[in-house]
């Protein structure tokens, strides 16, 4: 069983920080050593969704609750590139837990996942690259 996405009151989004959209390759490590190789969908200072096929999503979820009790309570690595408009690129490393699994088109799955933390200026480099994207 996946987990449920987040409700909103009155179908009003409920976002503290505005998300951009974003198609690049995504690879999540599981807690347990798994590993996947997705597409993202958007973006935030506080997340990223991937689209995930349905039997890569069960999996993911399931590892991700087995390691719970765990140390790694569950986290996710999360690496991806971002790409600048002036055609910079910066590599972002971080730690991610799942937030919701819901049905997406084509047999597929969106992931929401909610930042756990950053290695080096990966925080930094994602703010600039979100800002960056407003602006355009």
């Amino acid at each position: 069983m996946l987990p449920k996405p987040e409700q909103a009151a009155s179908g009003a989004e409920r976002r503290r920080f505005p998300r951009v959209d974003l198609d690049v390759a995504v690879e999540l490590v599981g807690p347990e050593g798994g590993v996947w190789s997705l597409t993202s969908a958007n973006i935030s200072r506080s997340g990223l969704q991937v689209r995930c096929p349905r039997e890569a999503a069960r999996d993911l979820v399931k590892e991700c609750r087995r390691a719970a009790p765990s140390a790694a309570d569950g986290h996710l690595g999360v690496r991806l590139g971002l790409e600048g408009t002036a055609g910079t690129s910066k590599r972002l490393t971080a730690r991610a837990r799942i937030v919701y699994a819901r049905p997406g088109p084509e047999d597929h799955y969106l992931i929401g996942l909610e930042f756990a933390g950053f290695e080096g200026d990966g925080y930094e480099s994602l703010q600039a690259y979100i800002m960056e994207c407003l602006r355009y």
